[in-house]
């Protein structure tokens, strides 16, 4: 029996049309002749592959341009925001700036007060100091009377006698204008022990009388009894200040003269101190 003759083989080929760059593309394999597509289908299976591939695509470039626009507005919002920022900044800095000028200036203006008060203070010491230069305390002399309270009589006549029979002072009650004992808690005393009786102050006619005295109080040495310019508190205290420098050995000597307070430094130099100098021994 005559076999029949082997028809053409005939093979069918599908694909899409070249993809451009960034495209998504479909190819169709040319097995797919080995199914039984016909010419026709394949035209037709490849145009729908074309519009899908053109379809995604350009939904792609539509999020692409969504979300771009997007993170644009985001940035132009921050740089807006960060704009703002930075003039805040600039403003604040300027502030602080104007407020670094101020305070510089309140310190100036504070510290020029703070002299001018020291000066004043200072000129007020002097003045008060002053209005004592005709004044002596006697300190060790016993209170007369053991009534508490209780006013001493013929004091002034006392100190007369004890300053002629001990100085070696022609002294009379005229000359001295007042005499009276202070309250042992007064701070320029330097009878504070409460054991030692309270100093008498007395105010005398002439300086020249009270110079006299205290050339002469040197004879008093050993007695108990001790006298002393009459000084302010505060020049007071600087003695006290200056007499510890001594027993620390910081100072060979310290001593009032006309209200003012002398040391001596360890080179023997005579100096006048106060508070602004004696910080530096």
């Amino acid at each position: 029996m005559p076999q029949p003759k082997k028809g053409k083989e005939t093979s069918v080929s599908l694909t899409s049309p070249p993809a451009q760059a960034g495209s998504v593309s479909f190819d169709l394999d040319t097995g797919a002749s080995q199914k039984g597509i016909t010419p026709d289908l394949q035209v037709l299976v490849s145009a729908i592959a074309t519009s899908f591939t053109a379809a995604f695509n350009t939904c792609v470039d539509r999020i692409i341009s969504a979300i771009e626009d997007k993170l644009t507005t985001k940035i132009d919002v921050q740089a807006v925001t960060v704009f703002d920022l930075n003039k805040r900044c600039e403003r604040i800095e300027k502030l602080n700036s104007d407020m670094a000028a101020e305070i510089a200036d309140l310190r100036d203006t504070n510290r020029s007060l703070v002299s001018k008060l020291e000066l004043q203070a200072q000129a007020i010491d002097d003045l008060e100091q002053y209005s004592k230069c005709s004044n002596l305390l006697i300190h060790g002399i016993p209170v007369q009377s053991n009534t508490p309270g209780a006013v001493e009589t013929n004091l002034d006549k006392r100190v007369v006698d004890y300053i002629t029979t001990n100085l070696n002072v022609n002294i009379t009650e005229a000359d001295i204008n007042a005499v009276h004992r202070l309250n042992k808690n007064t701070t320029n005393s330097t009878a504070s022990n409460s054991n030692k009786p309270a100093p008498i102050i007395i105010q005398l006619c002439s300086r020249k009388m009270r110079a006299q005295i205290l050339t002469n109080r040197k004879l008093l040495k050993g007695k108990g009894v001790l006298i002393t310019e009459h000084l302010t508190a505060k020049k007071a205290q600087l003695l006290k200040k200056a007499t510890d420098l001594v027993t620390l050995n910081k100072l060979n000597g310290a001593w009032a003269h006309d209200g003012k307070i002398l040391g001596k430094t360890l080179t023997n130099r005579t100096i006048t101190l106060n508070y602004s100098n004696i910080s530096q021994f």
